[in-house]
């Protein structure tokens, strides 16, 4: 059935479809080890969120971001942050790109979240 629809795409479709056949369990492992990294950058930017909020006045995370662009995080804060994660690494969650913990990467991925104006 999958050739009959394929062959309507002609040869180089059905190259691929033989490709994906043959290597299909490391594509597939590739995609869910993306899947796993993926949930834990996000898993740990709810972990930076919680931190930031215990350690600040204001429970509205757009206000803390625009804190975060006026004050910057301390190297302790930073190193805090980093210790309290397994895998050091944020995502945003409109996107699958990964970023290490810096103060620059966690108010990129904060606004991209929950908006916000200023510098990006």
């Amino acid at each position: 059935m999958i050739e009959l629809y394929f062959s309507f795409l002609g040869e180089h479709a059905m190259l691929v479809v033989e490709f994906y056949r043959r290597h299909a369990l490391v594509l597939n492992g590739i995609v869910v080890l993306f899947g796993v990294c993926l949930t834990v950058a996000h898993r740990n930017t709810l972990r930076v969120e919680a931190f930031l909020r215990k350690h600040s006045d204001e429970n509205d995370m757009r206000a803390i971001v625009a804190q975060l662009q006026e004050r910057p995080l301390t190297s302790g804060e930073l190193t805090a942050i980093r210790s309290s994660l397994r895998f050091p690494v944020i995502s945003s969650t409109w996107h699958v790109f990964f970023y290490t913990i810096t103060q620059d990467n966690i108010v990129k991925v904060l606004r991209r979240k929950y908006g916000g104006y200023g510098r990006s």
